[in-house]
């Protein structure tokens, strides 16, 4: 496939800001390899076994630190290279199959996941993705093999969701043909233990300064390493500031184009929310387990307390969670597996979706279980601790909600520049027109199960409501839209839940045919209990977009930012 056709190859949420569906991509469900299935079977059997002779995650998070010899094991497992092609020594999984086995990662302990994210979700998948075959073929073997772990620099005091405000620079010398970097790095993962980094530095070019991303050694001199940071949560992942002097990057280690690197690393992201987002489901399915299995042996009022209304509330919330968040994150790994190369809003939607239910569930987990869950010899404070970092790295989920809207505005909003430039006034009242007609048509959703039309009904409705709120946004404010974050929250609100919708039905859908509706009831109460919230939430936020108190909001926080607090009259 060619690097052009393979530009137009878009994801399905791209699409649905624009009213349309591509069923291809949605049906059926997809599913891994026999071949494939069964390596990750092994692995995970291999894993397991691990865990239980060599993980204590306790004594992990009372140290601040994972042991050497976890990481050796892991290597040793194969576990840190899974996502190498075989020919540079690792097991050439797909997005599909690495995130499985994220997910059992996540479920035994936060931190190690986020030890194995760091190395190769995010540290070393710029090689991968931007790196020519001789950086492949010298840094991609030591990665698999333990010779070298990976960390991913980009953040800085003054750069973390803006990674556009980098300050680190790279000035390049043509007679050496070597940069050096001088600058700082901020909260990096495996910062004190990667003998590989990928950083991201500004140099000027042209006049113009732009990002280049390069590929440091962690043996460089005048590269050093702040002391472990002492974090709420995720204690024994290590993370520490990063400090390059005059540190010299022979000009073979640029990853990718000069001046390309913003690119770079907003790619190596998208990959890295999928896995954490999957890391999220499987700390959704260990909460639920542990709390249940408490709920079923406390007895209140002479019976369990499982057997209460409230109690059980929380853990259906728990189960559709886990299905939803299970449902997105391997709808969205299996378009990387079809060669889909515009799949950045449905790893936003996975990143913030599947971080807010495994808070969500970390809070229920600790109100099932009470006062014990306070108490830090059980598990559960410490997963809430875990929980909480996950809406804030790899970009806040209020940074995701605003690339979900912008990112999804960008083509109707390019569509709508055209016909303004051809037209003025008089065509943008006809694009109005035009659009809404058009999202009023048909636009079906078609090839479901007969069983599940109420559902197809449902995103069919919600689809063109959505389709047409964007237009109108766009009619009204155009470029003002980049500003008005409340406005942005709630057309991604919008987004994530009809991407779960889409998701789930999916699933459900390819269930339903294989096994017939009455073996899939579980499955399609899990589907009915989401889309009956999900369908209002969407109606709820597109009619927040024209009547709303955001104005007060906005005096109320004005208020209280001018007597930095809480004042009112007495």
């Amino acid at each position: 496939m060619s690097a052009s056709a393979k530009a137009e190859k878009l994801g399905i949420m791209p699409q649905i800001f624009a009213g349309h569906f591509d069923r291809d991509l949605i049906f059926p469900y997809p599913k891994m390899s026999a071949d494939e299935a069964e390596t990750v079977e092994m692995l995970l059997d291999s894993f397991a076994g691990f865990a239980k002779r060599k993980l204590d995650p306790v004594k992990m998070d009372q140290a601040h630190e994972t042991p050497p010899e976890v990481l050796k094991g892991l290597f040793e497992l194969g576990l840190m290279g899974l996502a190498i092609p075989e020919q540079y020594g690792g097991a050439g999984l797909s997005m599909t199959a690495y995130c499985k086995v994220m997910e059992a990662v996540g479920r035994h302990d936060a931190s190690l996941a986020v030890t194995v994210g760091g190395h190769q979700s995010i540290g070393m998948k710029a090689i991968l993705l931007a790196g020519n075959e001789e950086q492949k073929e010298k840094y991609l073997p030591q990665c698999a093999d333990g010779r070298r772990i990976a960390a991913y620099a980009l953040t800085e005091p003054e750069a973390g969701s803006d990674a556009g405000s980098v300050k680190t620079r790279a000035v390049y010398n043509p007679k050496t043909k070597s940069f050096t970097l001088n600058g700082s790095k901020l909260w990096i993962t495996n910062g004190a233990i990667a003998g590989l980094l990928t950083v991201f530095a500004k140099e000027e070019i042209n006049g113009k300064d732009a990002m280049t991303a390069f590929i440091v050694e962690g043996e460089a001199p005048g590269l050093t390493r702040g002391k472990p940071e002492l974090k709420m949560g995720i204690r024994a992942s290590n993370t520490t500031e990063l400090n390059f002097e005059n540190v010299e990057v022979p000009e073979a280690n640029v990853l990718g184009e000069r001046g390309k690197g913003f690119k770079v690393a907003l790619e190596v992201l998208d990959y890295g929310r999928l896995s954490l987002g999957a890391g999220c489901a499987g700390g959704i399915k260990e909460l639920m387990q542990l709390a249940i299995g408490h709920a079923k042996q406390r007895r209140q009022f002479g019976a369990p307390i499982s057997d209460l209304e409230m109690i059980r509330g929380k853990i259906a919330q728990m189960a559709v969670a886990a299905w939803v968040c299970d449902s997105m994150v391997y709808l969205a790994t299996s378009l990387v597996d079809r060669d889909v190369t515009d799949f950045s809003i449905e790893s936003a939607c996975c990143k913030a979706y599947c971080s807010e239910r495994l808070w969500d569930a970390a809070n229920n987990a600790m109100q099932i279980v009470g006062g014990i869950g306070y108490m830090t010899e059980y598990p559960y404070e410490r997963l809430m601790r875990d929980s909480r970092i996950n809406m804030i790295f790899e970009g806040t989920n209020e940074i995701q909600r605003l690339y979900i809207t912008l990112a999804g505005m960008k083509r109707p909003g390019d569509v709508l520049k055209a016909i303004q430039k051809r037209g003025g006034v008089g065509a943008l009242v006809g694009y109005g027109t035009h659009t809404m007609k058009k999202h009023l048509s048909a636009n079906h959703l078609e090839g479901a199960h007969p069983s599940l039309a109420w559902h197809v009904e449902r995103i069919e409705e919600g689809t063109k409501a959505f389709a047409i709120a964007v237009d109108k946004l766009l009619v009204a404010h155009g470029k003002k839209v980049v500003s008005m974050g409340f406005l942005q929250e709630r057309v991604a609100n919008a987004a994530i839940q009809l991407y779960g919708m889409i998701a789930t039905l999916s699933r459900l859908d390819t269930l339903v045919k294989a096994k017939g509706p009455e073996a899939c009831a579980y499955e399609a109460d899990l589907t009915k209990a989401f889309f009956a919230k999900a369908w209002r939430t969407v109606r709820d936020e597109l009619a927040l977009l024209e009547r709303n108190g955001d104005a007060r909001t906005i005096r109320v926080a004005e208020r209280a930012i001018e007597h930095e607090g809480f004042k009112v009259l007495n």
